[in-house]
């Protein structure tokens, strides 16, 4: 993994609570696997064969980190790279790369 997600995941973020002045509450990032797609059209597809395969996640607009454009991706669990991929190859859905991001 590299250094900027490794701090990116360790990272926690001091919030206001709105239960009262000067509460404040921890939340921390978790590192999920997102696959981009060309169009949505094909997002879509992947999100429907996933989910017969068994695979938890969804679709989420395209982080901007990973591009400032509009689009639609696949949001899952890191660990599933792998059969993923190898989902998404067996049943000839093109995608455009795949990538570990941080959300809270």
């Amino acid at each position: 993994m590299s250094r900027g997600l490794e701090q990116m995941k360790e990272k926690t973020v001091k919030t206001k609570n709105e239960h009262g002045p000067g509460r404040t509450s921890e939340r921390k990032k978790a590192i999920w696997m997102v696959v981009t797609f060309d169009n949505t059209f094909k997002a879509s597809k992947a999100a429907k064969i996933l989910g017969e395969e068994g695979f938890e996640g969804g679709l989420i607009p395209v982080p901007r980190e990973i591009k400032a454009s509009c689009g639609t991706a696949w949001r899952g669990g890191k660990n599933d790279k792998d059969k993923v991929e190898d989902t998404l190859n067996k049943n000839k859905i093109e995608y455009e790369d795949i990538y570990e991001v941080a959300f809270y």
